[in-house]
């Protein structure tokens, strides 16, 4: 087990492990394959290097939580956080996604939304306009029901689209160079290190995607970094602003 924060007993027995622990199992009721992923966190051997990197952040850590001063240890509850949100990360396996692919699942969605709500549309002027026999004869408040029904669903597609992220997201992509999943996994710790410890840590996001999703080799740091550094486009844009 990591020895950086081991107690007489071990590792697993530290209260805010246990703690950790026991919010996982609450708010995800792991499957075995899912607590395979807890199980490689808590004894992992490389999970040595992620809590001394972290253990040298308490001032870094209390900027970051500057908000809510009154926690007692910042840090322990920092390293909790990082361990709790590292297996729903892996868990819920982020997958990075090119941005074309993300654009045009997008514009069908909103395509879709646009044909249901101009059936819905239809359907409701035709029962408005009905002839008096077929009103008589026929329950036209079914039809009404199903108009509503389809316009429910056209504002779910529409939502559906304004989740797709765009090319502003991180684990937007322009190539599929590795695994997207472990690249979104990777991208997503990193993002969460920057809140929590004020710094992306990206070797240290690596270190974390290897041991949650089982890898033997750890991707290289450069997967984070790249996706959160400002594209060489937009800097020379800047810098002939500045000149100017």
């Amino acid at each position: 087990m990591p020895a950086e924060l081991t107690d007489e007993n071990g590792f697993a027995t530290l209260p805010w492990v246990v703690e950790t622990v026991r919010r996982i199992e609450v708010d995800f009721h792991p499957a075995p394959e899912q607590r395979a992923i807890l199980d490689r966190l808590l004894t992992d051997a490389r999970m040595n290097s992620v809590w001394r990197e972290l253990k040298r952040r308490p001032a870094q850590v209390r900027a970051a939580w500057s908000a809510s001063p009154a926690l007692p240890d910042v840090l322990t509850d920092a390293m909790a956080e990082t361990l709790h949100f590292t297996f729903r990360a892996a868990q819920d396996q982020r997958t990075a996604g090119k941005l074309d692919k993300a654009e045009a699942r997008r514009l069908s969605l909103l395509q879709e939304a646009k044909t249901l709500s101009r059936v819905a549309d239809d359907v409701t002027a035709s029962v408005r306009a009905a002839p008096r026999y077929i009103a008589d004869t026929t329950d036209l408040s079914q039809f009404l029901a199903d108009a509503d029904a389809l316009r429910r669903i056209a504002a779910w597609r529409e939502s559906l689209a304004a989740t797709i992220r765009g090319a502003d997201d991180p684990i937007t992509i322009t190539n599929s160079r590795s695994d997207p999943t472990e690249r979104g996994v990777q991208i997503t710790i990193a993002a969460f290190l920057k809140v929590r410890f004020g710094d992306y840590l990206h070797g240290t996001a690596a270190t974390l995607t290897a041991v949650a999703l089982g890898l033997s080799r750890t991707p290289t740091p450069r997967v984070s970094r790249s996706a959160f550094s400002v594209p060489k486009v937009a800097t020379r844009s800047r810098a002939r602003s500045r000149k100017k």
